[in-house]
């Protein structure tokens, strides 16, 4: 076994190139390619991809990290998340995670985080000894339709005979709901009133030319311990929002060679300034639709706005038939467990974060919270 390194400079031609083509797996979609030349954290010498590569040339493992930068005690530290790791069945057990982990580790000194794992990926970064797990980042799933066809069939899928009763109930409790709740209808497009606050599209040119929004932005960063300057969160919001790993399509040839998601049945994302009915910026907002779930992965908002982001999530889920809408946003999780109103269920969610030890250091010593952090950063922001 042979290994690669493939950077951010190489990795636009190693997408299009025939190794890349003719490989039975690919180790990164065209999208998530594409996303992470446009990532404004990365530089072209950061590494993108490590390949396992056996006697032929055939992939038999990768691991991905995506650049990223936190401020920590006034520092800014440039940092990578372990954004996906593979092995092809066929090897497993003959230590390539653990070397590809190991070269990751070496390549970016230490400064590595990840999220979103599995019990069986955590296994192996415990094995590793190369990483600490920080306090859990505790969340909602609130359920503003019923799912019962989709939950029961999930878990027991020979009851598929009785989907049509499990529908009923469905749509029992669909019609139960409609009576105690009416979200505001919404316009196919432009801008949004809701209660005291004004929900605008994205536009690019306040990047540079809104010194409102700078302001009012710069008062909801704060609190954030992962935080870097202004300019970039902004250019993050841009990013994140124009070049998602995923898009809404069918299956396709490169879907089935990618071991990771690339498409999906139902994708969206929405990145709204928010202002306050008077004009006056108040922050910005960025939601994900996939599969009947909606996600906020940023929430950069004054309090006094927060009833109407809520607003705005259950009139998106409603025009899109969404059914969950999970977030770890704490201000939004404490309105949630106060205010329930238009969703049928609550069920708490956890996340769990992990940094290498060099990185920890850095974050005990400025006495981050996992809380405080906006919960865009890593694979939440594109999946």
């Amino acid at each position: 076994m042979h290994y690669r390194t493939i950077t951010h400079a190489q990795l636009p031609d190693y997408a299009t190139s025939e190794a890349y083509r003719r490989s039975a797996v690919w180790p990164t979609s065209p999208a998530r390619a594409e996303s992470y030349r446009h990532n404004p954290y990365a530089s072209p010498e950061h590494p993108a991809l490590f390949l396992a590569l056996d006697d032929s040339d055939n992939l038999r493992g990768f691991l991905g990290t995506l650049p990223d930068r936190w401020q920590l005690q006034g520092r800014t530290l440039t940092i990578a998340w372990l954004s996906c790791l593979w092995v092809d069945p066929a090897c497993r057990g003959q230590g390539i995670a653990g070397a590809l982990l190991r070269q990751a580790h070496e390549a970016w000194e230490g400064m590595l985080a990840l999220t979103e794992f599995t019990p069986a990926a955590k296994a192996l970064y415990d094995r590793s000894g190369l990483f600490v797990l920080l306090p859990a980042r505790t969340g909602w799933r609130a359920y503003r339709r019923p799912d019962v066809q989709g939950t029961v069939l999930r878990r027991w899928p020979k009851l598929q005979p009785i989907a049509p009763v499990l529908r009923g109930l469905d749509a029992l409790g669909e019609g139960l709901l409609s009576l105690s709740d009416h979200p505001a209808p919404l316009p196919d497009s432009g801008s949004i009133s809701l209660g005291g606050t004004l929900f605008e599209p994205w536009q690019q040119e306040a990047l540079s030319t809104e010194t409102g929004l700078h302001q009012a932005l710069d008062k909801r960063v704060q609190d954030d311990p992962l935080s870097p300057t202004l300019s970039l969160i902004l250019s993050r919001l841009q990013w994140i929002h124009e070049h998602p790993w995923l898009k809404q399509a069918a299956p396709d040839d490169g879907a089935r060679r990618y071991p990771f998601s690339s498409v999906s049945a139902q994708f969206q994302t929405w990145l709204w300034l928010v202002k306050h009915i008077d004009g006056e910026f108040a922050g910005v907002v960025s939601m994900s639709l996939r599969d009947g779930v909606l996600k906020i992965p940023y929430c950069l908002v004054p309090d006094s706005a927060l009833t109407d982001v809520l607003m705005l999530a259950r009139s998106l889920m409603n025009k899109h038939e969404a059914h969950t809408l999970v977030t770890h946003q704490q201000k939004l999780v404490n309105m949630l467990h106060q205010n329930r109103k238009g969703f049928v269920h609550l069920r708490p969610s956890t996340r769990y974060y992990m940094l290498s030890k060099g990185l920890a250091a850095h974050w005990d010593a400025a006495q981050a919270d996992i809380a405080l952090a906006q919960d865009g950063a890593g694979d939440a922001a594109f999946t």
